[in-house]
């Protein structure tokens, strides 16, 4: 019985450690301050969590801004969180795309230019400004952009 394969493979997912991030500053970090590392709550839905990554987002003035950004293969336009990104992060084109909700009904969004840079994707994007995305999502990076 203890040298079952199912058990043994059970057994070693269970023993894998718990990686934690510190939050204390240690003597080897402190002192140094990259601004455009941000600490984002881990509020993301957790079948999000492997397709999240964090996106530098640079600002019309030229500052940075990182934010959290899901990749999604199925979109085919990329969205901006409205309540999350603001206004200041982006420029308004003036002009509007028509988009599928996930729950089917058709919604028009105001298209703005996003200036990102990540190892997704990197440049000057047309992206949907939706109401709202996933809680801890500020950005729903679609196929348009990677």
């Amino acid at each position: 019985m203890s040298n079952c394969p199912k058990r043994r493979a059970r057994q070693e997912q269970d023993d894998v450690p718990v990686q934690l991030v510190s939050t204390v500053p240690s003597p080897v970090t402190q002192g140094h301050v990259d601004s455009t590392v941000v600490q984002k709550p881990q509020e993301v839905d957790p079948r999000f969590e492997g397709h999240c990554s964090l996106v530098t987002l640079i600002r019309p003035d030229h500052s940075r801004h990182v934010v959290r950004a899901l990749r999604d293969t199925g979109a085919l336009q990329s969205l901006v969180s409205k309540q999350t990104i603001p206004d200041c992060d982006y420029e308004s084109t003036g002009k509007f795309r028509l988009i599928r909700s996930d729950m089917g009904e058709t919604v028009s969004v105001p298209l703005v230019h996003v200036t990102l840079h990540s190892s997704l994707c990197s440049g000057s994007f047309l992206c949907g400004l939706a109401t709202s995305l996933p809680s801890g999502i500020d950005e729903l990076l679609g196929n348009d952009v990677s």
